[in-house]
């Protein structure tokens, strides 16, 4: 919440309103699908499959970390990823994988998004992240899908705010 309201300059009521406020809207059930179709029926981090009753959601760049609903901050990703990376930011690695993801599909993510009427914006992703990125001290935890939680470290810490960028 810090780093959203001092670095960031989002607003920031409290912690409740922030994760469950009214703004919160997550895509319906056929944009997921949609994003699932876009991924090959595969986890962007792990590449495993995603059958369809052990589907979940992500937001790239966390939800209590930045209110974030453009498509290109959602991934579709096993239950267990998603629970693992919970509303940790990702490493390099993970953060290179999301970045070629959206290059390769960014015209199928476009379409997906106006096919559901919902926001589209990927510089607008980017910059938050770049911004978040800057902000973080390298002794951080970033999540590594092979490793789990680690330090960010500086030379991760430039990594990511070069491919930002």
């Amino acid at each position: 919440m810090r780093i959203n309201h001092e670095t960031l300059n989002l607003p920031v009521d409290d912690v409740y309103s922030h994760l469950f406020g009214h703004e919160r809207v997550m895509p319906p059930p056929k944009m997921r699908e949609c994003l699932v179709q876009i991924q090959q029926g595969r986890c962007i981090f792990t590449g495993a499959r995603l059958p369809a009753a052990r589907r979940s959601l992500d937001h790239v760049v966390p939800w209590s970390r930045a209110r974030l609903s453009q498509v290109e901050n959602f991934l579709m990703t096993t239950p267990s990823v998603n629970s693992t990376k919970s509303d940790s930011i990702l490493a390099p690695v993970a953060i290179e994988r999301w970045l070629r993801h959206l290059d390769a599909n960014s015209e199928a993510i476009r379409e997906c998004a106006d096919e559901h009427n919902w926001p589209s914006n990927f510089d607008s992703v980017r910059q938050v992240a770049l911004h978040m990125y800057e902000a973080l001290d390298a002794t951080t935890g970033v999540w590594d899908f092979d490793q789990g939680i680690r330090p960010l470290g500086d030379d991760g810490k430039r990594k990511v705010i070069a491919l930002l960028r």
